[in-house]
């Protein structure tokens, strides 16, 4: 037997399907964020050969690299600390990383030499990273000196 308050339902289903099951979808439409989860907070320091490095730009690419939305990064200060942002918006999302140094201007392999008593190489570090929710999600990001080593303090 069907009441009457069930009778006013159906009209919203169409061959079984229900507008009321779009409803999550809808909330969340063009919104890459919103299928990733929440942001968590992620800070850091760059070292290069032992000491900080005073500029240029941490970027943490989501691997597999999948959105350009996804990517964090965060600009270095005088003493070589970080804490990055996604979209404009403060932390990372949850996953894995790799993480690459570049200048603000560039995202091109090359040397940081300003600001820094070392030089070091810009692009890849060869280095990945997991933030994960719940846990203190402070990375130390050894850089590669201009011949390509990395901080024997990392172990790389």
């Amino acid at each position: 037997m069907i009441s009457k308050d069930s009778k006013d339902f159906f009209p919203l289903c169409m061959n079984g399907f229900c507008l009321i099951s779009l409803v999550p979808f809808l909330a969340g439409c063009d919104s890459s964020a919103a299928q990733q989860g929440e942001l968590v907070e992620v800070t850091g320091k760059v070292l290069c050969q032992g000491e900080p490095l005073s500029s240029g730009v941490v970027r943490f690419e989501p691997i597999p690299l999948k959105s350009e939305s996804a990517v964090a990064q965060g600009i270095l200060k005088e003493d070589g600390l970080f804490s990055l942002r996604t979209s404009e918006e403060p932390g990372a999302f949850a996953g894995k990383y790799r993480v690459l140094l570049t200048t603000a201007n560039e995202r091109t392999p090359g040397m940081i030499t300003e600001g820094s008593p070392n030089s070091c190489k810009l692009g890849d570090t060869g280095q990945t990273v997991q933030v994960n929710f719940g846990s203190n999600n402070y990375f130390e990001i050894h850089a590669a000196d201009q011949q390509g080593f990395h901080d024997p303090v990392a172990g790389e």
